[in-house]
């Protein structure tokens, strides 16, 4: 070490090149590898750079993410909006009969059973829209129990069955004898079983 430093002050007390490039080298002091490291380090730090070009690159530009949820919102109107006009379509081309009628109990008589019809009958336009959600197109018969009231009005409903087959056809069905408003039953309180028949 100290042959390497004799040499080192004979070189640099030499020609004024010399001792201008001595001037350049690092004091003894300071270690190697951080004078090369000082050295070799950028001004900025690699990779800075290359990911503030990759954010920018994947963040989407101004203004999508809106416009991507104003085109959902509006199409979701859409839909709200055919669904709240279904009702007001023309029914479907099917013919409605009341076919079956048993009145627990009893008597079994027509004056007994015309409450009922006359209740359900005059709407059986609306009970046809339920026609649309039956898989296949052919007769089909539908049936519900009904508890009236001696007093008339909404009916209780329960026991719905059908031979169609079809998703939301039987809840339709329930959901119409259930808005009707009955007319008072001739014998009182009154539990009948009310069957139609759907023709296309």
């Amino acid at each position: 070490m100290r042959r390497h430093a004799l040499f080192f002050a004979l070189v640099c007390s030499g020609t004024p090149a010399l001792v201008v490039a001595c001037a350049k080298q690092p004091s003894e002091g300071a270690p190697a590898r951080v004078a090369e490291a000082a050295a070799a380090r950028p001004s900025s730090e690699p990779g800075s750079t290359g990911a503030a070009d990759a954010s920018a690159a994947t963040a989407p530009a101004p203004g999508t993410a809106s416009a991507a949820a104003s085109a959902a919102s509006a199409d979701a109107g859409v839909r709200d909006a055919s669904a709240a006009t279904a009702p007001d379509e023309p029914p479907p081309k099917v013919k409605l009969v009341t076919i079956g009628m048993h009145v627990g109990g009893g008597p079994y008589d027509e004056p007994t059973k015309e409450p009922m019809k006359r209740s359900v009958e005059p709407h059986f336009k609306e009970l046809a829209r339920c026609w649309r959600l039956v898989s296949r197109p052919q007769q089909t018969d539908v049936g519900v129990d009904l508890v009236i009231e001696a007093a008339g009005g909404r009916a209780r409903v329960s026991n719905p069955r059908t031979t169609a087959t079809g998703e939301g056809f039987l809840p339709c069905v329930v959901a119409f004898f259930e808005s009707v408003e009955f007319l008072p039953p001739k014998n009182g309180r009154t539990v009948v079983s009310y069957s139609v028949r759907f023709l296309p």
